[in-house]
């Protein structure tokens, strides 16, 4: 798990002019149609439309083809060696042997998948693991990434498995070999706690390795289970700092036991400050399977949260650990107390705010509400863009607007009860792993002005949270109220000069329709918050 620190640059209040024009940009739609947004295929729920801005490269089929091997022979895979794969192999005494070299009669999955199957070793990938074992609990997620047709032992010696890589679901072809400590039948990653027998735990580590170029990139400087899950699902994460966001412990619970319900993957993190405090490991991510309100027989409410090591050992040693005296004091304690060394424990809420640095909230689609609740937001509008080094283009008040602007329009359909249309925009950047840029997006509301007039005059929305952070992460989320009309949406980097795509997600309750760029010579008047 690496830092998650953020740069804050506050935005100054301006003047407020009171300009009401919102109909003026309807003029320059009347006679364009709709764009029509689509099924997802890879989601039943999700319906999007794609637009591409980029001038680099362009959204193409470049899967490539499955390795071609004569029969009788098994695959090598020339491009991922022992040597590429793990840089000081030779210094940590590491081999590679195949499943059938390591284990007599080796199968993919044993009996399905678990988050028990989850045995971290020797890499540092527990940022990925500890999502990757909450994905073998929800079995149709996991079949997406590998299932049955993945791989055979003692055939061809491939591996086919797909991630999800800035807005594609990629295919990973690799051979089968396995890092093993040099003269021995020991793997050295990832495996199976449950059957030795197992490998798709191994397998799909390695598949992770091979999308970053080796097993050094996701290992020496850790990562955020955030990019585990969007790597697996291409869904939405969020994290809640204990520190910076300061959650209330009632609504975190909520949120918690909510998400977790409607099958949301969660996460957790201890700081490297409690490192071997209490049975916990420092700097080490955990996967967060359950929450539950226990009742003391004297009537007092205790809130648990159930916390798994991806070790698939070292369990918390605290209150309402597997074998704590207060199991005794509640009459429901054995519905869900698992007194076994498998690397899960219970915690209490107040022990777990302490102890922890942060919990990272995932689901295919946006909370909006921050209730752990899914807010039926299935329409989604890619925008691909890019950031070229252009002068002027950063973080700073005057130079946001001048980055690239996207253009959009919020219909009436889509409008609550209450009188707006909720709204989530997510932010991708393409990077390699862990080299991201301070990024953010805001969202203004076009109050004078068109698509022919010289210049828009627009209002800054502010999001829900109050966000006014840069943040260094490979993905950032933002919500917005809003009412219809013609939005810009202005993703910004805080340094200048940066050269790098980007994805925008536009999550709605209904299509967003009308999405121009907006061209960088047309001034961007902020006048006001809206």
């Amino acid at each position: 798990m690496g830092c998650t620190s953020s740069t804050y640059d506050g935005d100054v209040q301006y003047g407020f002019h009171d300009i009401n024009n919102d109909g003026a940009w309807e003029d320059d739609f009347d006679q364009v149609p709709k764009e029509q947004y689509t099924d997802d295929p890879e989601s039943s729920n999700l319906k999007h439309y794609t637009v591409d801005f980029r001038t680099s490269s362009r959204l193409i089929d470049h899967r490539p083809n499955r390795p071609e091997v004569p029969p009788g022979q098994m695959w090598t895979d020339e491009e991922f060696t022992l040597p590429i794969a793990i840089k000081e192999y030779a210094k940590q005494r590491l081999d590679w042997k195949r499943p059938h070299e390591i284990v007599r009669n080796p199968v993919l999955f044993a009996d399905g998948t678990s988050r028990f199957d989850i045995k971290q070793r020797s890499f540092g990938t527990c940022w990925f693991l500890s999502m990757m074992a909450n994905l073998g609990d929800k079995p149709d997620l996991c079949r997406k990434v590998i299932n049955e047709d993945s791989y055979t032992p003692k055939t061809d010696g491939i591996c086919h498995c797909r991630l999800w890589k800035f807005g594609e679901w990629e295919d990973v072809y690799m051979d089968d070999y396995l890092p093993v400590f040099a003269g021995t039948r020991q793997l050295y990653g990832a495996l199976s706690g449950t059957d030795t027998n197992e490998m798709w735990v191994s397998l799909l580590e390695k598949s992770l390795a091979r999308l970053h170029g080796s097993y050094n990139v996701v290992s020496d400087e850790g990562g955020y289970p955030s990019d585990a899950y969007l790597t697996l699902t291409g869904g939405v994460a969020e994290k809640v700092s204990f520190d910076y966001d300061d959650p209330d412990p009632d609504q975190l619970f909520r949120r918690l036991r909510n998400a977790l319900h409607t099958g949301a993957l969660v996460t957790c993190a201890v700081p490297p400050e409690f490192d071997g405090e209490i049975g916990l490991v420092g700097g080490h991510a955990y996967s967060l399977t359950g929450a539950y309100m226990v009742t003391k027989r004297d009537g007092e409410k205790v809130p648990l949260v159930r916390i798994r090591n991806p070790h698939g050992t070292n369990e918390w040693q605290g209150k309402w650990s597997d074998k704590s005296n207060e199991w005794g004091d509640v009459s429901d304690g054995n519905l869900i107390r698992r007194n076994k060394n498998d690397g899960e424990f219970w915690i209490s809420l107040e022990d777990f705010l302490h102890y922890f640095a942060q919990t990272t909230i995932c689901s295919l689609t946006p909370d909006f509400d921050i209730d752990g609740k899914s807010d039926g937001l299935n329409h989604v509008l890619r925008i691909f863009g890019e950031w070229r080094g252009g002068v002027g283009q950063g973080g700073t008040l005057r130079d946001r607007v001048r980055n690239p602007r996207f253009a959009f329009t919020v219909p009436i359909e889509g409008v609550t009860d209450e009188g707006y249309v909720p709204v989530v925009v997510q932010i991708i950047q393409k990077a390699h792993h862990l080299d991201y840029d301070a990024i953010r997006c805001d969202l203004y509301k076009v109050t004078r002005g068109s698509e022919r007039s010289r210049m828009f005059y627009v209002a800054k929305m502010r999001d829900t949270e109050a966000k006014d952070c840069y943040y260094p992460r490979l993905q950032c989320v933002f919500r917005y109220r809003v009412k219809p009309g013609r939005y810009i949406v202005i993703p910004s980097t805080y340094q200048s000069g940066v050269n790098k795509e980007f994805l925008l997600r536009v999550f709605s309750s209904c299509p967003v329709y009308y999405c121009r760029r907006v061209p960088r010579q047309k001034p961007i008047m902020p006048l006001s918050r809206y």
